[in-house]
């Protein structure tokens, strides 16, 4: 989607933009000369996925899902993609992958992730993911996808609930 616009204010001064949905150009106009251009670089979170609920040491884990948009001046090298996933509101990362190096897991989710999971083959995305080995009922929670660049940053938050199996104890008998 494109967009196109035209803001005027100060009486003669004006406001000119264009661009898709993850990138615009600014400029700046007085009496309709240009006195200043811009480009804006944006990142955007599109859609989340988190498993609502999960079982207690399911054997197929869990994978957090964070997909997001880059405009294409954010895609090159320079960037300063840096994707982030936090637990329960911490100021501390559980997870993090800094492009083209190696995703690293830390706080709770220490040695409980498979850190070669892609999520894509794009270069600029591969490793958005988290997929946790056998989440146990410490791990339900909040979960925070932060996706910043040298210029912007989004997040979004989700919820899983991890629950365990309900055994009763009667008669020196275990009932499930």
């Amino acid at each position: 989607m494109q967009r196109r616009g035209l803001l005027s204010f100060l009486g003669t001064m004006k406001f000119q933009f264009e661009g898709g949905p993850t990138c615009s150009k600014a400029t700046l106009l007085s009496e309709n000369k240009e006195i200043f251009e811009a480009s804006v670089y944006s990142v955007t979170i599109s859609d989340m996925h988190v498993p609502d609920v999960v079982r207690n040491g399911s054997e197929a884990g869990a994978v957090l899902d964070c997909m997001y948009h880059l405009d294409t001046k954010e895609l090159s090298k320079n960037s300063g993609l840096v994707v982030k996933w936090f637990f329960n509101r911490s100021p501390n990362p559980v997870y993090q992958w800094i492009h083209n190096q190696k995703p690293q897991d830390a706080g709770i989710l220490k040695g409980r992730l498979k850190l070669d999971y892609k999520a894509s083959n794009n270069h600029s995305s591969m490793y958005r993911a988290l997929k946790i080995i056998r989440p146990t009922i410490e791990l339900s929670g909040e979960y925070k996808c932060l996706v910043s660049t040298y210029h912007d940053e989004d997040f979004m938050i989700k919820t899983m609930t991890v629950y365990g199996t309900f055994i009763q104890f009667c008669n020196n008998k275990y009932y499930k």
